[in-house]
């Protein structure tokens, strides 16, 4: 194979025999799209993924030894991404010393600004925790440095792994995946010092999502199966709901990676297993503060849709997106799930929409995501695909909901 993404596309194309005309028609794009790949242009991930699926080929393949996709410019937040990258980055040498804490850390004041800053995040208050999060880190790794044995020790370790698990969250949705590993990388540590099994899948899950970021589905579904494995309950019916919810989104995590490499017979592998654990609870499940996620039915139906999205199935996501486990009426009785994991959902029926044609729908999708969770939506590149889709196939003049939509995410 090439070195790089384009040259990895031709090699594949050449070996199936195939012209560049054949490829596009068999893929459902344009030749100019193909060309455009082999030639080491900015092709999108789903394109890619649908080139891979026509070739019958793994997206991994395609992607081996290519660059990764350029972030997306970011919203004005460079300087405080940069405080954070100092307080997780800080300074090694010879003459470097770590300062020691004024007063003695108060773990319990410490713990509550964490969780705190924590719902700063799933409230979309993104511009507050990136002030706040700096800060928060350094009181944190002064707390471990301050207690260095005994239940004191074990409980600033804790504490640092909820900062942790927020600050790769958001790390992770701001694209700053470098940022995000190293902030895994030390949730890993510290979960592994508690001994604590949850705390390390988290780190784990959490890791899965980086790589798939990074275009690596191979290794983030063998690392969701790996983890998976690990903490598989022994009995399902005396698992309690945090365990039972990790394992199941060690699940979903292996199906996501799973679906994107054109490895579907494993994807629906780990989503059986998922619907077992989902089974098991009957409900959506907020994890305590330890596991920090939200898992159940409902969850679960939300990744059957992804696949069908991923799959190209448009008519199956608009059959699914507001039926029976995914209807409101469900949600009341079966509880909803992280609003995070709700809008990328709706991201899933905006997409469907508008590959339709339904380009109208797909905007009020948008906007109704936009109304919500605006910091949310303004760092999800789907959005901006699916508004690009929008004007590029609307053959009438746009709609205002379409060049309001459109200004929000920079799509002219």
């Amino acid at each position: 194979m090439g070195d790089g993404l384009g040259d990895n596309v031709c090699d594949y194309r050449r070996a199936a025999g195939w012209t560049q005309e054949e490829l596009a028609h068999a893929a459902g794009l344009s030749a100019s799209v193909v060309r455009k790949a082999e030639q080491g242009g900015n092709v999108r991930m789903e394109t890619l993924h649908i080139l891979a699926r026509a070739l019958g080929e793994e997206t991994s393949a395609l992607m081996a030894s290519a660059p990764l996709e350029p972030r997306e410019p970011d919203d004005g937040h460079t300087l405080r991404i940069m405080e954070l990258r100092k307080a997780l980055l800080p300074p090694i040498g010879f003459a470097v010393e770590e300062p020691t804490p004024d007063e003695v850390p108060r773990l319990a004041a410490l713990r509550e600004v964490a969780r705190q800053v924590n719902r700063s995040y799933y409230g979309d208050a993104y511009g507050r925790l990136a002030a706040d999060l700096p800060a928060l880190i350094r009181e944190a790794d002064a707390a471990v440095r301050f207690y260095d044995s005994g239940p004191e020790r074990a409980e600033a370790l804790a504490v640092r792994v909820g900062v942790f698990r927020t600050v790769a969250r958001y790390l992770t949705q701001v694209r700053e995946h470098d940022l995000a590993y190293e902030s895994l990388r030390r949730l890993l540590a510290d979960g592994q010092a508690l001994g604590s099994e949850l705390d390390v899948a988290s780190a784990a899950s959490g890791m899965c999502w980086v790589l798939m970021g990074q275009g690596r589905f191979a290794e983030s579904a063998r690392l969701a199966r790996d983890t998976a494995d690990r903490i598989e309950p022994e009995r399902i019916s005396k698992a309690g709901d945090d365990h039972l919810a990790m394992w199941g989104w060690a699940h979903l995590r292996a199906v996501a990676g799973a679906v994107r490499n054109n490895q579907y017979d494993e994807a629906e592998s780990s989503l059986r297993l998922a619907r077992c654990a989902a089974g098991a609870l009957g409900r959506e499940v907020s994890g305590t503060y330890q596991s920090g996620v939200t898992f159940g039915p409902v969850t679960v139906a939300m990744a059957e849709v992804e696949v069908a999205a991923i799959k190209g199935d448009d008519r199956t996501v608009l059959d699914r997106a507001d039926r029976e486990t995914l209807g409101e009426k469900a949600r009341r009785t079966l509880g909803a799930p992280r609003p995070n994991s709700w809008f990328r959902h709706r991201m899933d029926v905006a997409l469907a929409h508008q590959r339709l044609g339904r380009h109208q729908e797909a905007t009020l999708e948008l906007l109704d995501v936009r109304r919500k969770a605006p910091a949310w939506l303004s760092h999800q590149r789907a959005a901006r695909d699916v508004m690009a889709g929008v004007h590029k196939g609307r053959k009438r003049s746009l709609t205002p909901e379409m060049r309001e939509m459109g200004a929000f995410l920079g799509v002219r």
